[in-house]
This record gives structure tokens, C-alpha cells and sequence, in this order.
């Protein structure tokens, strides 16, 4: 698992000890936990007096904090990243929900997955979850097709190797043959398949000043129009359990924050900035509250994944976001099982519509 930030701090077996202690409780029920309550479930052989010496030091080095000088604490942000780092007990999916997202993950086609995939997450984790999947230029080819729509309109249908299937409608000056867009897509598929739509263009350029000037028109119109993103960036998002945050307002601190968090969900730029953070990462990284570097995430922890279709070429991730105190020991294993679940079935997407005729 990766950490959002690095840990500084150097603490003996006791502190970690309390800090378990104090963070167990506050997960369970999301309330400030008294020194007297730490010193019962610690395990440790110290009095009340001692646990609070421990538990002030602890506040000072900015892993706990207090409102008031007669209440009980609660850890902050760098207090949940020692427990995660340090102390926490990962809880393996268990074979029935395994293969509850196996099942989920059956499908030829990948927009159909990143549909899927948040849906389920969302289910089973009962927070938000979504999936993002490349822009069109990184998008790779299986196959081009094309169909007369009328005299100077024809529709151009590009298979991804990811199975997705893209229509563009494309405009001519005059009226092409049945034999000459035949002919362009031959040359396109010999060409390009499993290339992304960016190098496609590329090793089309040479191609297309020798080639007939109604055949090359056609190409260069079709690569134009495939290589645009219709939602402007290019990468998609997928969206599940936006309700899930709604119904779980109580293990928030402040009901503002979950406006803000809700605001967020429906901001593509800022979803894709929280994805980024990952950035190369080949497991699950945890961002938790301030770490994500954005306002609107401070009561809330971030978890990503990437998947990949080969040769570590990342097309994608998949994350779930909800409150700092959702259950991390069944959440980040759940994300670990999706993101290698999905990567497999992609790869046999991938796979698939790279031997179709």
C-alpha cells in the first residue's frame, strides 16, 4: 500500500499501541476518546495519568487533537496515516465477494466495464467509487469501418482494442464508392491496428500524400474527428454511490463538507486531479484528508488503483472516496481485488478484438 506522505515520526511501541487503541474506537463510533477508554482497551499495564502523558505528546507531534482541554481526542489526518503504515490488519476479501466482482467484470467491452466496476465498488463498499478510462488519442485501434449514410455523408466506426465502439459522422465534398471506402479502411487497418489513434496519424502521414486524393481526404477527415474527445480533456469518468456519502453524513465532522464533497463529485477537472495523485503508482495509494491537496476533500480519505492493458502501458485507475473514517482494513483490499480483476478482464478485451477478423 502506498502512503500519501512519508512518516517522520519516530515512535516507541507504546505510543503506536495508544495510537491503535484511540483510533480503533474512534472508527467504531466517531466519537473523541477519553484517556480513561485508552488505557482500558490499550492492553497496556498504565494508568489513566500515564495514557494522557502519552496522548499529549502524541497531540503535540500532531497526530491527535483535542477541541477542549476537559474532552476526549480524536485522530487528525497524519494520525489515521501512522495507523494505516504501521498498525492496521488488512481483511481479505472473502471468496463470495471475489467472485460476486468477477462476475461483475464479464463483458466485451470497456466503457461497459467502467460502468460496472464503480457500481460495484460502490455496493460493496457502500462509498463513492469511479473508474476513469483514457482520452481517444491514447485510445488503441482493432478495426475501422465505414458506412454511406448518404452521398456526402458517411459514418465512420472505429473498435478500440479496449472494445469500445466510436461513431463520427464525416462530410464530403462528393460522393465516394463503395470499392474506395473499402479501400481506406484496408489501408487503415493494415496500417494502424493496435496503434494508438496519435502514432495512427503518424504513420498515416507518409501514406497519405501518395494515396488517392478521395481516399486520403477521407482518412485525414476520419482521423481528425476520432482523435478529438467529444467532453473536451479526453478521459472519462464513471460515477457510482454519489447516495452512498448522503446516507453516511454522520462519520462526517461538519455537513458543509458534504456539500462541498458533493459539489466535487460533479467536477470532472478536479476528480481527475485526485486520480493523478497516484500518479505511477502499481498498488493502492491512500490519500487521506489534506494529503489530496484539495479543500473540498478535508474530511474525506481518497484510495487508487491503476490498471493496465500491457507491457505496464496505465490506461487507467479506479478509486474510492468517502469519509476519513470509512473501514480502510476492508476498503483498500477491495480496491487492490478490483483494479487486478479489471485489468484481467481488459487485458481479455484487449485480446479478443485484437484476433477478430
Amino acid at each position: 500500500m502506498r502512503a500519501g506522505r512519508a512518516i517522520e515520526h519516530d515512535l516507541d511501541q507504546r505510543s503506536l499501541q495508544v495510537i491503535k487503541a484511540l483510533v480503533d474506537e474512534y472508527m467504531r463510533d466517531g466519537q473523541t476518546v477519553s484517556s480513561e477508554r485508552v488505557s482500558q482497551v490499550s492492553g497496556l499495564d498504565l494508568s489513566a495519568s500515564s495514557v494522557r502523558n502519552i496522548l499529549a505528546r502524541l497531540e503535540d507531534q500532531g497526530l491527535l487533537r483535542q477541541s477542549h482541554a476537559s474532552s476526549g481526542r480524536k485522530p487528525t489526518a497524519r494520525g489515521i496515516r501512522i495507523y494505516l503504515s504501521s498498525l492496521l490488519k488488512l481483511r481479505q476479501p472473502s471468496e463470495k465477494v471475489t467472485d460476486e466482482i468477477r462476475l461483475g467484470l464479464r463483458t466485451e467491452s470497456t466503457n461497459v466495464l467502467a460502468k460496472s466496476v464503480p457500481e460495484l465498488l460502490a455496493r460493496i463498499t457502500g462509498m463513492v467509487a469511479l473508474v476513469t478510462l483514457p482520452g481517444a488519442a491514447a485510445t488503441k485501434v482493432a478495426k475501422l469501418q465505414f458506412a454511406h449514410l448518404s452521398s456526402t455523408r458517411i459514418m465512420a466506426i472505429l473498435i478500440t482494442r479496449e472494445g469500445e465502439v466510436r461513431n463520427r459522422l464525416i462530410e464530403v465534398e462528393e460522393e465516394l464508392s463503395m470499392r474506395e471506402l473499402e479501400q481506406a479502411a484496408e489501408i487503415f487497418n493494415e496500417t494502424c491496428a493496435g496503434e494508438c489513434l496519435l502514432d495512427a496519424k503518424l504513420k498515416l502521414r507518409g501514406l497519405l500524400t501518395a494515396l488517392q486524393s478521395r481516399i486520403a481526404n477521407l482518412l485525414r477527415r476520419m482521423l481528425a474527428k476520432l482523435a478529438v474527445d467529444e467532453e473536451g480533456d479526453g478521459r472519462k469518468v464513471y460515477l457510482a454511490g454519489e447516495e452512498n456519502l448522503r446516507s453516511q453524513a454522520q462519520l462526517l465532522e461538519a455537513g458543509e463538507s458534504l456539500d462541498e464533497m458533493l459539489k466535487l463529485l460533479h467536477r470532472k477537472s478536479l476528480l481527475l486531479r485526485l486520480i493523478d495523485k497516484s500518479g505511477d503508482a502499481k498498488d493502492v495509494s491512500v490519500f487521506i484528508g489534506a494529503e489530496a491537496g484539495i479543500p473540498e476533500m478535508e474530511e474525506h480519505s481518497l484510495l487508487t488503483a491503476p490498471y493496465d492493458i500491457q507491457d505496464d502501458n496505465v490506461i487507467g485507475a479506479l478509486g474510492v472516496i468517502g469519509p476519513m473514517r470509512m473501514k480502510y482494513h476492508n476498503i483498500i483490499p477491495l480496491v487492490r481485488l478490483s483494479s487486478v480483476l479489471m485489468q484481467e478482464a481488459v487485458h481479455k478485451i484487449s485480446s479478443s478484438y485484437g484476433q477478430r477478423p
